[in-house]
C-alpha cells in the first residue's frame, strides 16, 4: 500500500507547545516579578527563589544532596508536566481538528531544615516550614497561571479555556523511595485545546518559551537583561 502522507510530520503536537508555554510563563513571570520586588520589597523575600524543570520524574532529588538530607542551598522546585488529555467528541471531528481537555500538573517541591529564633528561642520544625514554603510557592504559581493576561497561555487560537481544578499537597517520592522533609503540593490545570493534523498547523501568536534556555539538568530559566536582585 503506498503511503498517502506526502508531507514531512516535523511539528510539535498542541498539548507539548501548551506545556512548554505554561513553564516559559512562570519563568518569565518570575523574572519580572523579581524586577518588582527590588522597587517594593515582599514581606516574604524568599518566595521568588525557586527553579523551574519540565517532566521531571523526581524532581525532589534536586532538594537533597548525597546523604539523603536536605542540601542547606536548595531552592524549591517547580515540575510542569503533561498528564494526559480526553477527547471531546461533540467539538471535534474526524478528519481536520479536534478538540482535548487535557491536565497540565504544576508540582512545587520545597525542604527546609530545622530552625531557631535567635530573639526568642522558639523552634519551628522543618517539617512546618517546609509546608509553608511549598504552600507558599503554589501561591505564587496559582496568581501566575490565573492572572487574566494568561486566560489562554499566550496560544488564543489553540486554547478555548484553561482553569485550575485541583490543589492538593502529596509526599514525594514512589514506595519505599519517599522523600524525607520535602513537602510538595500540586496545581492540576485543566485546559480545553484544539489539536490538528499536519496540514492544519495552528499559528502561535505570543510564545514566550523562544525567551528561555533549558541548562543540562532541565533547569529552565529566562535569559535577559533583568535586575533579579531580592532585597534582604
Amino acid at each position: 500500500m503506498p503511503a498517502k502522507i506526502n508531507v514531512l510530520i516535523n511539528k510539535k503536537d498542541n498539548s507539548e507547545l501548551i506545556r512548554d508555554e505554561i513553564t516559559a510563563i512562570i519563568v518569565t513571570e518570575q523574572a519580572a516579578q523579581k524586577v518588582l520586588a527590588a522597587s517594593a520589597p515582599m514581606s516574604e523575600p524568599d518566595a521568588l527563589k525557586f527553579n523551574v524543570y519540565y517532566e521531571k520524574s523526581t524532581p525532589w532529588e534536586m532538594l537533597i544532596d548525597s546523604d539523603e538530607g536536605i542540601s542547606e542551598s536548595s531552592m524549591p522546585v517547580v515540575n510542569v508536566w503533561f498528564d494526559g488529555a480526553s477527547l471531546m467528541p461533540e467539538s471535534s471531528n474526524s478528519t481536520d481538528v479536534q478538540k482535548y481537555r487535557g491536565t497540565f500538573n504544576i508540582d512545587c517541591y520545597a525542604a527546609k531544615t530545622t530552625e531557631e529564633s535567635t530573639s526568642t528561642g522558639v523552634i519551628t520544625r522543618s517539617d512546618v516550614l517546609s509546608s509553608l514554603a511549598c504552600q507558599r510557592l503554589m501561591r505564587i504559581i496559582r496568581n501566575i497561571i490565573m492572572n487574566h493576561n494568561y486566560a489562554y497561555l499566550n496560544y488564543r487560537k489553540v486554547v478555548v479555556k484553561r482553569v485550575i481544578t485541583d490543589i492538593k499537597m502529596f509526599t514525594p517520592g514512589q514506595g519505599d523511595q519517599t522523600a524525607v522533609n520535602v513537602c510538595a503540593g500540586r496545581l492540576t490545570l485543566s485546559v480545553e485545546y484544539l489539536e490538528s493534523t499536519t496540514e492544519n498547523t495552528s499559528e502561535l501568536l505570543e510564545l514566550i518559551q523562544a525567551k528561555c534556555t533549558r541548562s543540562s539538568d532541565g533547569l529552565v530559566y529566562f535569559n535577559a537583561g533583568f535586575d533579579e536582585t531580592i532585597p534582604d
